[in-house]
């Protein structure tokens, strides 16, 4: 009986661990199209339900409507929520689920200078609300349902351009002035922690600063995280299990996304990727594991990329070349599965990328490493 040399048996088993143990071969990426009729699929928002199933709002620049598409396990079903004009509009759709399943969003409507509230009960026809109608509100919005069923939504003022927020309070929005400083409330983003209180990362745009603000109770709270040059745009903010923030953005000086955490009392900043025009768009989710996980878009390039913390270092990986990925939104399902919902600016439709995660080193071992491994071992007789 002819035996496999130890030496060939430790080099393979060395080989096979490498690879699979490099997190940027594990994602297997798979894009659909979803809406193509016409100029379509900006300012998306997805979310996902219980059984992990993608919604998706966006606008349509066509018919300058907002829209709603959803998975149904075999195909997309897509309809209009909402006219918001008869021009290019900045709807700035956010979408979230209630605890029945049942689809809400928030979007500014430029025909009447509005923020409005959309939302659907079993499957019926869309009911829409007036939030907020004092001038000209509602770019930016960013919507959480709480666990007590309340909406919530963070969004700027264009009067003065500051920073609001509002809640439904026993069938009435409730609105108020967080940071009543000019030129401020761009890009807002919104998380509640597990009191069910608002946090809000925006761009303070006449200091062009990244900034923070949290409800404690009883009052606002205001900080600024990141003051380093022009940066703080495109913001994107999520609280892990031990209240701890977590902020993604783009520095614009530098053209980079970045990503900054506060732990107890102190901020950690760091840059993600610092290719050439790139954080366009950035949306930040964390996994069960509470690690960071970024979306965002490559202007550079044209590319949707996508970024994960693998214990102390960044993996970076392309999603999707072929087009000019704009207006990127990410959700992670609970088996950290990667949803993405974004427009190809190339061809004006919405797309979305689904990037499956398999048990970790099972990946490579079974598609790259069993080949080597039988290769050898056909190769000799027993």
């Amino acid at each position: 009986m002819r035996t496999i040399p130890f030496s060939i048996l430790v080099v393979v088993f060395l080989f096979v661990i490498g690879l699979s143990a490099q997190p940027g071969f594990s994602i297997h990426w798979t894009i659909q199209t979803v809406d193509s009729d016409g100029n379509t699929g900006q300012f998306t928002s997805i979310v996902l339900d219980t059984d992990g199933k993608p919604h998706i709002s966006y606008c349509d620049q066509t018919n300058y409507t907002v829209r709603y598409a959803h998975w149904t396990g075999a195909e997309w079903l897509k309809e209009t929520v909402d006219t918001v004009g008869t021009e290019y509009t900045h709807a700035y759709t956010s979408i979230a689920l209630d605890s029945d399943g049942n689809p809400h969003i928030s979007y500014y409507a430029s025909n009447t200078g509005d923020l409005r509230y959309a939302s659907r009960s079993g499957g019926g026809a869309w009911t829409v609300e007036t939030i907020d109608s004092d001038g000209r509100v509602g770019q930016y919005s960013s919507l959480l349902i709480d666990s007590f069923g309340t909406p919530h939504v963070a969004y700027q003022d264009q009067n003065s351009y500051n920073l609001h927020y509002a809640k439904r309070v026993g069938g009435s929005w409730i609105s108020e002035l967080v940071d009543g400083t000019p030129y401020t409330g761009y890009y807002a983003s919104l998380a509640l922690d597990a009191e069910n209180n608002p946090h809000i990362s925006y761009y303070y745009g006449a200091g062009a600063d990244l900034m923070y603000v949290h409800w404690n109770g009883s009052t606002w709270i205001s900080e600024t995280v990141d003051s380093d040059g022009d940066t703080g745009k495109f913001t994107s903010l999520s609280i892990d299990t031990d209240g701890d923030i977590h902020v993604g953005y783009m520095d614009w000086d530098n053209a980079a996304l970045r990503y900054a955490h506060k732990e107890t009392n102190s901020w950690s900043l760091e840059t993600v990727d610092d290719r050439t025009n790139t954080g366009f768009s950035t949306s930040l989710q964390l996994d069960t594991s509470q690690t960071p996980r970024v979306a965002y878009c490559d202007d550079g390039n044209g590319c949707l990329r996508y970024a994960f913390m693998d214990g102390t270092s960044w993996i970076l990986e392309t999603v999707d070349d072929t087009g000019q990925a704009r207006f990127s939104s990410l959700a992670l399902d609970g088996a950290g599965n990667v949803h993405i919902s974004y427009c190809d600016g190339s061809t004006g439709d919405l797309k979305y990328a689904y990037g499956v995660i398999p048990e970790p080193g099972t990946s490579l071992l079974v598609g790259t490493g069993v080949f080597v491994l039988s290769r050898l071992f056909r190769r000799r007789k027993f």
